[in-house]
């Protein structure tokens, strides 16, 4: 997994000495990787794009790595890809970091049996997400993760996590938030400035916190909190979970700290057992203000 194929070295390294590959517009450098297995490892302050050339048929266990030393800003285009072991398939680490959609993307952990604890798209310390794209977020294995958010255990790097534009699907099997939380982890403030959103979460929200499902051995050290929930005058939500709040907190104790929502928001937020909006089973909201 951590071993980089040898041609994506000897793109890596035009990149990092300031030469675009295949001539990608909007200052990108960029570089396919329909045949590139392993680990892209993106530098600080990099802008690059990576496209995937046939992406009819999914790449398996590609993993891209932001720098733990900065932001990268990058560019998804086109890609497929199918995940199968326990690591994102996008990861960030700092903050100010830029996630760009272009054209129709697919990640997903889709095994049965792998009990995957990364978020699909780790949100690092600090994630804005835009662009005229889609992304389609399927996780689907026996997850205990988001799809875009922090990993489980994670109570350190509380990323703000922002949504300009673009469209996003996300569905989550088990107990992560689509956008939000994973199990025993908290984010900071999410911001829906734009965009088209769909999700979906079993246990957990799918804008916010994480839940689980109801077990007689649950106990406090499994609480998530989540910061300010926002939703812009340009956003279109639909979200839904199971146990936890539509939009809001986990169930099982956990925690949002406000939901404030533009009333020229187009949103539609369902929960089977919790709030469509505000609380999920045994969870708590500190303010609702639907603007």
């Amino acid at each position: 997994m951590t071993q980089n194929n040898t041609e994506l070295g000897k793109q890596l390294q035009k990149v990092s000495s300031g030469m675009k590959i295949n001539g990608a517009g909007d200052g990108a450098s960029e570089y396919a990787i329909s045949e590139i297995t392993g680990t892209v490892n993106v530098t600080a302050g990099q802008n690059i794009e990576i496209r995937q050339a046939d992406p009819s048929t999914p790449l398996q266990d590609v993993y891209i790595n932001g720098p733990k030393d900065g932001n990268a800003n990058i560019w998804i285009n086109g890609l497929n890809i199918e995940n199968l072991q326990d690591a994102s398939i996008i990861k960030f680490y700092e903050t100010g970091n830029h996630l760009t959609i272009m054209g129709d993307n697919t990640i997903q952990y889709p095994s049965t049996t792998t009990n995957y604890n990364c978020a699909v798209v780790n949100a690092g310390k600090g994630l804005t997400l835009e662009g005229a794209g889609t992304l389609n977020i399927i996780d689907s294995g026996s997850a205990s993760c988001a799809g875009i958010g922090t990993d489980e255990d994670d109570h350190t790097s509380l990323p703000n996590i922002t949504i300009n534009s673009g469209t996003y699907n996300i569905s989550v099997s088990m107990d992560g938030a689509a956008i939000g939380t994973s199990v025993r982890s908290d984010v900071g403030n999410i911001t829906i400035n734009g965009g088209t959103l769909n999700l979906s979460s079993v246990t957990s929200a799918g804008i916010g916190g994480t839940g689980d499902t109801l077990r007689p051995d649950m106990t406090l050290n499994r609480r998530t909190s989540t910061g300010n929930i926002t939703i812009g005058r340009n956003a279109v939500v639909t979200a839904h979970s199971e146990w936890s709040a539509g939009i809001g907190s986990g169930c099982m104790h956990g925690y949002t700290k406000g939901i404030k929502i533009s009333k020229y928001a187009t949103v539609s937020a369902t929960s089977t057992y919790g709030e469509g909006i505000g609380r999920g089973v045994s969870g708590t909201v500190g303010s609702v203000d639907l603007a």
